[in-house]
């Protein structure tokens, strides 16, 4: 083959960061030749777990994908460097995702243990929460949590599940043990060491062959991990490579400096007016929109400041507007749209566009009725709704009924992101929160009030006066709500 790449890692390392620095070295080669290798020379790497210095042992673990095409991308350039550390939610997995396939398409010796192991342990992946935690030499390269921290976000977010415990730290499997029933323990297929102990694991094992054996395992269960439905873990190597195995960090709690992150909604519960304000000085987004947005919304009890935030930090991300109106909304969520690569839908039975917003925008707007029932149940339509990330619903008339049966609609089929409710307190006799008790509130009354609390939190003193809302199936139990 003549488009031959040699990767250089050499040196005892852990298996994931050759993996690491393999990826790296192909996207440059990649973007250096605006087309990637057809053969790769690893024995260069992946000393570790070798007997001979210049042996290539990476065919165990991987074959190459020769049907998988790559594409060229700019945002290659974000993958020249070192990740582990980075927030996944700002990961490209469009773009990396097809080099991962292609150049790290799992052996069918490390598939055969998938398999094995899947059947021995009966693992149901739709209840099974993944609990990785990375300790030992882990804490030389960054903070790592405490077993207490890990547990606290067990049990206040996935409790009454089967849970896999993986890693390689012996006190660890005792904490939780005595905690949590229902665990999953590959007890056969890995080594683990006390926390006390010096180096990594494979510092622990002299003979080569051991490592060998072990890291196939390894492998094995780190795809095993990354199809559970939830995974709780620390920041590292091996918790990047589960979301790329995985192809995205949804449903991922990830301890990253200092403080879990929960990717899907931790976008929205860390913004505050700072936030906002810092934002909109940068983005000058009502400068240049003064022709839509006749005045500056921010600290007018209006939320476009706030939709331009959340959009300014999402990446690659899908939003879905019911209730377009005259655009305003779907314009401040399509902000950036293109540098990051969100996706924008709006609906309105009517259309009341403003004149020319459509030459400023990058949405895209339908008439299409998603409150009617029929027609979301088509299964491409109701495909379509249930992978957005975001939902933003403000419809006509604010009675909350029509919005009610959308949250059922959407809790019964088990969606995972973001629900965003406008005018949460608003009736007959006010637009303002503060008037939520009185009578005729319809969308407090018939929607705000009736969704449990551990679903929901109040957001409107960053949003609309007439109450903003967010919703999420998965919410901590204990966040406050605030009204």
């Amino acid at each position: 083959m003549s488009n031959r790449l040699v990767i250089n890692h050499e040196g005892t390392h852990g298996f994931f960061s050759y993996c690491s620095v393999a990826l790296i070295q192909i996207v440059k080669y990649i973007i250096d030749n605006k087309f990637g290798p057809d053969d790769i020379d690893m024995s260069k790497i992946f000393t570790t777990f070798k007997k001979i210095d210049n042996d290539d042992i990476s065919k165990i673990f991987f074959k190459i994908n020769p049907m998988i095409k790559i594409n060229i991308d700019s945002e290659l350039d974000n993958f020249t460097k070192d990740n582990q550390f980075i927030n996944y939610n700002f990961i490209n997995y469009t773009v990396i995702l097809p080099i991962i396939n292609k150049y790290f398409n799992l052996s069918d010796e490390i598939i055969n243990i998938v398999n094995t192991i899947e059947k021995k342990y009966k693992i149901n992946y739709n209840n099974t929460c993944c609990i990785f935690y990375r300790g030992t030499d882990k804490s030389t390269e960054t903070n790592i949590p405490t077993y207490e921290d890990v547990y606290n976000i067990v049990n206040l977010k996935y409790k009454n599940m089967n849970y896999l415990l993986q890693s390689d730290e012996i006190e660890f499997f005792t904490y939780f043990t005595e905690k949590l029933s229902n665990c999953i323990i590959f007890k056969d297929e890995i080594k683990t060491i006390s926390k006390k102990s010096k180096g990594s694991i494979n510092h622990n094992i002299n003979d080569a062959s051991t490592r060998l054996l072990y890291i196939k395992n390894f492998l094995a269960i780190v795809l095993i991990m990354s199809k559970c439905k939830y995974i709780v873990c620390n920041a590292g190597n091996i918790s990047l490579w589960i979301s790329y195995f995985r192809g995205n960090s949804n449903n991922m709690s990830i301890f990253l400096n200092d403080k879990f992150l929960d990717f899907e909604k931790n976008i929205i519960l860390n913004i505050n007016s700072e936030i906002i304000i810092d934002t909109m000085k940068k983005t000058r987004f009502f400068e240049i929109n003064k022709d839509i947005y006749p005045n500056n919304f921010f600290g007018d009890g209006e939320h476009y400041s706030l939709f331009v935030t959340i959009a300014n930090q999402l990446y690659n991300k899908k939003i879905i507007e019911i209730g377009t109106n005259q655009g305003h909304s779907a314009l401040a969520f399509s902000f950036n749209s293109i540098e990051n690569k969100n996706k924008i839908y709006t609906y309105d039975i009517n259309n009341n566009l403003i004149k020319n917003i459509s030459n400023k925008s990058t949405f895209n707007f339908s008439t299409e009725n998603l409150l009617d029932i029929k027609y979301r149940n088509k299964i491409e339509i109701k495909e379509h709704i249930l992978s957005a990330d975001i939902i933003f619903i403000d419809i006509d008339p604010h009675t909350g009924i029509l919005e009610f049966k959308m949250y059922e609609w959407l809790k019964n089929n088990n969606f995972t992101g973001i629900i965003i409710f406008d005018d949460i307190y608003m009736g007959k006799k006010g637009h303002s929160y503060e008037h939520r008790a009185e009578d005729g509130h319809f969308m407090y009354i018939n929607l705000w009030k009736k969704i449990p609390e551990s679903e929901k939190i109040c957001i409107s003193h960053l949003g609309h006066a007439s109450g903003t809302g967010i919703v999420n199936f998965n919410f901590n139990n204990k966040i406050n709500v605030g009204f």
